[in-house]
């Protein structure tokens, strides 16, 4: 058997991809001469040292062997590890947690897709999951904050946490807050940014850090909330939108949003020097601004 230990090692490290069972058990059997039994024998072998791992495909076509590196062998004998000593109950409820994705699962799906497992059982089986770091709990914001279970790897979908604006089942006010001051005082001291440049000064400042799932059009509703409340103003230059500081809060940039329906609508104020006009546009309501000399 150990020639042909030798033999799967060699031709797995010449695949790092991997290969096709049947053709890694022929190849085995003619480069080390050696029988059926030994190749199947050095493969289990192979397999319980997680020295490899052996892939369903997909399509249901032949199994793939690939060899594990340093790294996927320690992560695979911990996963092992965890593993060790589950009931067979405690396995069938992994698994329908499991197949639940980033969507998770809720007890009472679980007791269902369980075998009607009785409800004491089921909440001893997800206490020793949940202790050996297999499953997490998560609570659901669409689902009135109820709670599911996933794989404790996993990131929960948008559907249950709610998106960046939630933070532990709770809508963050006080980061949407911070958001607003900080665009604020960035944009007082540059006077003029694209979203783009915004986005990527909160990002490398570590403002959004944990929040993970704050995207640009997420920063993007911030600044247009200030535009409502006339504390931005949205000017062109070129074909790219640019979001400026507005200093005076009784710009009357809310009359026009408010005006806008499906044709052109705008406003003006006037001051000593000149007179600007908002006009907000009747295809996406953005509002920009354009100044021209008194006369």
């Amino acid at each position: 058997m150990r020639e042909a230990v030798k033999r799967i090692r060699q031709l797995l490290q010449e695949k790092k991809k991997g290969i096709r069972l049947d053709q890694l058990q022929r190849e085995a059997m003619e480069g080390a001469g050696v029988s059926a039994a030994a190749v199947t024998d050095a493969l289990h072998l192979l397999a319980r040292n997680q020295a490899i791992r052996i892939l369903a495909m997909a399509d249901g076509g032949p199994q793939l062997v690939q060899l594990l590196n340093d790294s996927e062998r320690k992560q695979s004998q911990n996963e092992a590890e965890r593993l060790r000593g589950l009931t067979d109950q405690d396995r069938l409820v992994l698994q329908e947690i499991k197949k639940s994705g980033v969507d998770a699962i809720t007890t009472k799906d679980l007791r269902f897709k369980s075998g009607n497992l009785p409800q004491q059982q089921l909440t001893k089986i997800l206490k020793e999951l949940e202790m050996r770091k297999l499953i997490k709990p998560v609570k659901s914001v669409n689902a009135g904050n109820v709670k599911k279970y996933m794989l404790y790897e996993l990131v929960p979908s948008k559907e249950i946490t709610g998106g960046p604006w939630y933070h532990e089942g709770e809508f963050d006010y006080g980061f949407i807050n911070e958001l607003k001051r900080v665009a604020e005082g960035y944009l007082a001291r540059e006077h003029m940014a694209t979203l783009t440049t915004f986005y990527t000064f909160i990002r490398d400042s570590g403002i959004i850090k944990g929040h993970s799932g704050l995207k640009m059009e997420h920063v993007e509703s911030v600044l247009q909330s200030l535009v409502y409340d006339a504390k931005l103003q949205v000017g062109w230059k070129g074909a790219r939108a640019m979001v400026r500081f507005e200093a005076d809060p009784q710009a009357p940039i809310c009359d026009a949003l408010a005006a806008c329906g499906h044709t052109h609508c705008r406003c003006s104020r006037r001051n000593s020097t000149a007179t600007t006009a908002y006009i907000a546009s009747p295809l996406s309501c953005t509002v920009s601004m354009s100044s021209s000399s008194r006369s």
